[in-house]
């Protein structure tokens, strides 16, 4: 398995390279290595990629979890969750880029809690936790109503 690893690795990097170099014969080395010093952070990227981590791949009963590198895994659940630092996030076969899913996300809180302060609905909600014969509802409801 680290033979399978290590030759994956290898080949992806052949491939980073090659990119590098034909960025570098496109634009020029000098504007290339500018341009690479303006944007890049080392420590950002330290963090992201999870670099100070002893031990890359957790080996658990029946698979191997990955620690490092995390921006370059896939999610494992096709429901919207994925990890921290994930590139996108899958529903289904639909795949949708992370800060995408987030902006969506939020403004479907957003509208959601909208209408529910524009009709009253936690008031409403409460009203009927109170005809029911349940005691703990009745007195957290009744809690509520007095604020």
């Amino acid at each position: 398995m680290k033979k399978a690893f290590r030759m994956n690795e290898n080949a992806i990097s052949l491939q980073l390279d090659s990119l590098k170099r034909m960025m570098q014969s496109s634009i020029g080395e000098e504007q290339f290595l500018s341009l690479r010093d303006m944007h890049h952070n080392e420590r950002l990227t330290e963090f992201v990629l999870n670099w100070r981590t002893t031990s890359k791949i957790y080996e658990t009963e029946n698979r191997f979890i990955q620690k490092a590198d995390p921006i370059f895994m896939k999610p494992g659940s096709r429901y919207g969750r994925a990890h921290f630092f994930a590139p996108y996030k899958q529903i289904g076969n639909l795949k949708i880029e992370t800060l995408i899913f987030n902006i969506i996300a939020i403004w479907i809180m957003t509208i959601f809690l909208f209408i529910t302060l524009f009709y009253d609905i936690l008031k409403r909600f409460i009203v009927f936790l109170e005809t029911l014969e349940i005691p703990i509802w009745r007195k957290f409801g009744r809690e509520l109503l007095r604020l």
